[in-house]
């Protein structure tokens, strides 16, 4: 053997060895992160409380319409208190029917397995191939919410898809945007896309189908109960507006009022549909990403399983693996818990115009001007940041909830109410009021037989809402941690009027 040949192998096993070293720890870290760490983490959640918790108010409101009974609640804040209530257009429960016809549980592992798959196909479809973006997905706690509670976002991010893909197929595109507008009425702005990018036929059609859909599925429970239908979301949003992830939860966190809140969300949203104008006719996927931010900009109510859908965007932005499509990751909030809600709701509305791509200029610079492994350190330890504060922020302490019907003065007062053990000694209520005019008033805590526990002076705001602390012995903190249903609240307001209702916990 030469010295030469001698020589060179050494040489390259000592060049290769490294090399393929390195790889094979990549792949196997690849392997766990966005592998074997996802389907653990979806596992395990399907094993948690709430399992097909919107399901069940879907296939139960789809069972009510099979029989010709109106699958809706009372317009009324106690009925809608304990979020189990189907609100969605009839449309909905007509399209949900064949789920109905099947046993619960089929039905839900049905529902279930469809949600999951929706994700593996809506990246296919939009020409995603790192696999890697897959795993990503299911990191991300907005997706594991969605899928575990049965929610509709998994589907709508498909049709969302679907949308986008074949938008220049007419009647396709037509009756997509129908169903996604009649299936969750914030996204109407997908609507107006189409006639800012000059499909004028085709968003004819779409709101000519939305209508028809609406009309036929309305027809078995009165055409007049589509009015009604406009008292139960404003009932429905009065309530939930004030501690979702919205612009209009924000302007009412930062001090607004009801009506000035709606208004900024107004503006902004405006605006942005007026920005998609502006590039409609040069710019297809920008007018696409401002009208979806349009929709969760002019929405009061936007929940964490929302962001869903901002993964077609991302998948058509990056189709490789990026530090942005970790962003979401840390929002699991429910600002209801939260002292000062404010900095959590900017940071989640931040999330979603940098999900959309509408921060170019930024970006931009960044690239440019920032290195990009420092970009990639910096974005970690902030994502682990957040992480960590919404784990110790977002569900503090102890809290219950109650539907609170009249009881005393007027028939028709109702509301709501949220406890919350704050501290070691305060507990802190929140109540929402229907019926019950602004003034002094008293909330009692007692027990099932009716027995006052403890009583506080308080006010009912304009808007019809209540808000204090008092002192919380600790052993009464245990007792309602223990057995919450052995107490109830009493609400107590100005001219006689008082509804009351036992404690459950949210």
């Amino acid at each position: 053997m030469s010295p030469a040949t001698t020589i060179s192998l050494p040489a390259r096993l000592r060049l290769r060895r490294p090399d393929a070293l390195s790889s094979w720890v990549s792949r196997a870290a690849s392997i766990l992160v966005f592998a074997v760490l996802p389907a653990a983490w979806t596992a395990f959640n399907f094993h948690l409380p709430g399992l097909g918790w919107d399901f069940r108010v879907f296939y139960d409101a789809s069972r009510h319409y099979l029989a010709g009974e109106s699958p809706y609640p009372a317009h009324t804040l106690a009925a809608l208190a304990d979020k189990k209530q189907f609100v969605y257009p009839a449309p909905m429960a007509a399209l949900l029917v064949p789920f109905a016809l099947l046993p619960y549980g089929l039905a839900l592992g049905i529902w279930l397995t469809v949600s999951v798959g929706a994700f593996a196909v809506t990246l296919r479809l939009l020409g995603v191939r790192d696999w890697r973006c897959l795993g990503a997905v299911f990191l991300l706690i907005p997706v594991q919410y969605s899928v575990r509670l049965g929610t509709l976002m998994p589907i709508l991010m498909l049709l969302l898809a679907v949308l986008w893909r074949y938008r220049d197929r007419r009647i396709l595109t037509a009756v997509v945007a129908a169903v996604l507008a009649v299936s969750k009425l914030f996204l109407f702005p997908l609507l107006i896309w189409l006639v800012v990018t000059r499909r004028f036929r085709t968003a004819a059609l779409a709101c000519a189908v939305s209508a028809g859909m609406c009309l036929l599925a309305w027809l078995p429970l009165g055409v007049s109960s589509i009015g009604t239908y406009a008292s139960l979301v404003h009932t429905l949003s009065s309530y939930e507006q004030t501690f979702s992830l919205s612009v209009t939860s924000l302007g009412l966190a930062s001090g607004l009022s009801a009506g000035h809140a709606l208004l900024v969300a107004a503006i902004l949203g405006v605006g942005l549909i007026a920005w998609a104008a502006a590039v409609g006719r040069s710019n297809d996927f920008l007018a696409f990403r401002l009208t979806l931010a349009a929709s969760f900009v002019l929405s009061p109510i936007v929940w964490d399983h929302y962001y869903v859908l901002l993964i077609v965007p991302l998948a058509l932005r990056w189709p490789r693996l990026s530090g942005v499509w970790f962003l979401a990751m840390w929002i699991e909030l429910d600002t209801s818990a939260m002292s000062n809600p404010v900095p959590w709701i900017a940071l989640a509305l931040l999330v979603m115009v940098v999900q959309l791509d509408l921060v170019s200029p930024l970006r931009v610079w960044a690239s440019t001007h920032v290195h990009a492994r420092v970009a990639r350190i910096f974005g970690m330890v902030a994502i682990a940041t957040l992480l960590t504060a919404t784990a110790v922020f977002a569900q503090i302490s102890p809290r219950w909830d109650a539907s609170l019907y009249s009881v005393a003065g007027d028939p028709s007062s109702n509301g709501a109410v949220l406890l919350q053990a704050k501290g070691a000694d305060d507990l802190c209520w929140r109540v929402w009021t229907n019926g019950i005019a602004a003034g002094p008033a008293v909330i009692t805590l007692e027990t099932s037989a009716g027995r006052p526990v403890t009583a506080a002076p308080t006010s009912v705001r304009p808007d019809g809402q209540a808000l204090g602390c008092t002192a919380f012995a600790p052993e009464l903190r245990r007792a309602m941690i223990d057995r919450p249903r052995q107490y109830g609240i009493r609400f107590a307001a100005a001219g006689s009027t008082v509804i009351a209702g036992a404690l459950g916990k949210p």
